[in-house]
């Protein structure tokens, strides 16, 4: 867009009186108080209404999709704002195109405008199901050009379409020199094909949708963020960890029936040095004493384990497996299976958690629940620092069902409560998550008596703060 000044040089001199009636108002907007805005603040101003800081793998698709229209919507306002717009870099980086044979005829040219103006790229792209051959080809065409591909840092592939489809993807991505993170969600019918990006030295990496049915994925060291959604786990990923020496966040997740027939074997010890934060699918041939031994992670911070349907751990070997990492724990998550007793608990629990912070247990089993907060209850001659003594969050997950055990939970938790004397001196918060499908059934396990005596609590201890899925009203509701 020509500014008003250049629209009147190259508009011929009979035109220009009708021009200046035209153009008349938008100079006179340069009065506006608006333009008295430190062009400064106005750029922060910007930044915040696009949400400039955003991570392109937490957004959701729609937010995603709304960063660029917002970029374009400030710099249509005004043409002083579109001077500023254009001059912030970084409203024009995140780009998302939704339905991209349905935009088509726009692909090239807003990716051009936005390399134009952006240091960098943060692209994502969704495609139809079934998309023409010619609209993939297109899209891999503008990509791999020369004005775009050097500034694409991200790359977010949410396309369901065959590797096959892309001709040579990971040759393609190797030429991205500056790609950053990359996302692929894959068609759930792409069997027995491979993804080998052992070339593309990639920080951030996300898999989901059939990753499940690939044959083989393979990585470059330089990996250090790792998401597989419905992976299959017999053999894949200790091939992927074993290659992927940096890693410093991992989440694995199974497909349902992977996680009936598959299996995880640590053999020859894999040490993963800089790893703090793992997310695993524990299923009941996972956690054998000789495959934990060889599980080496002397960083562990953040922990969540998983049970899946059929789950018959052995309560022990899981408890193996937390003393290797327990000293450093911040927070532990844990989804328990029905096979779970008191005594499992216990056994878990005693083992020194001396930095943990965030606890929470999860579980679909009401006598599970209530054994686990059971065994978090010291012995009246035991030592409370010796458990957990920096804990300030316990969440506990409410079964959906009734069932045994169930009518003794809240008990059970005055009882922690008052045993461990938390939110005394220091911060402590209880949250009860709950199915709001539930949530009423749940209350009426609270009978006005522990209503009441839980308030009395709260109103002693100024540091205690107890809430249902983070809401404080709960207690106080009739």
């Amino acid at each position: 867009m020509l500014s008003a000044e250049q629209e009147l040089v190259h508009i011929p001199h009979f035109h220009s009186q009708k021009l200046k009636r035209d153009v008349g108002p938008r100079m006179s907007e340069l009065g506006s108080p608006i333009y008295k805005i430190p062009v400064e603040v106005l750029t922060q101003i910007f930044q915040q209404v696009v949400d400039v800081d955003a991570d392109i793998l937490d957004l959701p698709l729609q937010e995603s999709y709304s960063s660029i229209g917002l970029a374009i919507t400030l710099s249509s306002i005004s043409f002083g704002f579109r001077q500023v717009a254009l001059r912030t870099a970084d409203l024009w980086r995140r780009v998302t195109f939704k339905k991209v044979d349905k935009c088509i005829h726009h692909f090239n040219p807003l990716l051009r405008h936005s390399s134009s103006h952006a240091d960098h790229l943060d692209l994502t792209i969704y495609f139809n199901k079934n998309p023409y051959p010619d609209i993939i080809r297109l899209v891999a065409e503008v990509l791999c050009s020369p004005a775009i591909r050097p500034k694409v840092r991200a790359l977010r592939l949410d396309c369901y379409v065959e590797l096959c489809r892309w001709g040579n993807l990971d040759t393609k991505l190797t030429s991205f020199l500056n790609l950053d993170t990359l996302t692929i969600a894959l068609d759930r019918h792409d069997r027995g094909s491979e993804l080998h990006l052992s070339a593309v030295p990639l920080r951030r990496l996300h898999i989901s949708g059939g990753s499940w049915f690939l044959k083989s994925i393979s990585l470059h060291p330089s990996v250090q963020v790792l998401h597989l959604d419905s992976v299959p786990l017999q053999g894949m990923v200790m091939d992927v960890l074993k290659t992927c020496p940096n890693l410093v966040e991992c989440s694995l997740s199974l497909h349902y029936w992977e996680s009936i027939r598959s299996r995880i074997l640590f053999s020859n010890p894999i040490i993963l040095q800089h790893l703090r934060r793992l997310s695993l699918p524990i299923h009941h041939d996972i956690c054998t004493v000789e495959s934990l031994r060889d599980l080496k992670l002397p960083a562990l911070e953040f922990l969540k384990l998983g049970f899946h349907d059929h789950s018959t751990i052995n309560p022990s070997n899981l408890t193996l497996f937390c003393r290797h990492v327990s000293t450093t724990l911040k927070s532990l998550s844990i989804d328990f299976s029905d096979s779970w007793e008191y005594g499992g608990f216990h056994r878990l629990f005693e083992l020194p958690f001396p930095n943990l912070e965030h606890l929470e247990l999860c579980t679909t089993v009401p006598k599970c629940l209530a054994d686990a907060v059971r065994a978090l209850i010291p012995a009246e001659d035991g030592n409370n620092d010796l458990y957990f003594p920096r804990l300030c969050v316990l969440a506990l997950e409410y079964p959906i069902q009734k069932g045994d055990g169930f009518e003794p939970l809240p008990k059970l938790v005055l009882d922690l409560l008052n045993t461990w004397k938390v939110g005394e001196t220091s911060n402590f918060h209880l949250d009860f998550k709950i199915n709001k499908c539930f949530g009423r059934a749940v209350d009426r396990m609270w009978s006005p008596e522990l209503r009441e005596e839980l308030k009395l609590m709260i109103e002693r201890r100024q540091f205690l703060e107890v809430t249902r899925n983070t809401e404080r009203e709960w207690l106080y509701e009739n």
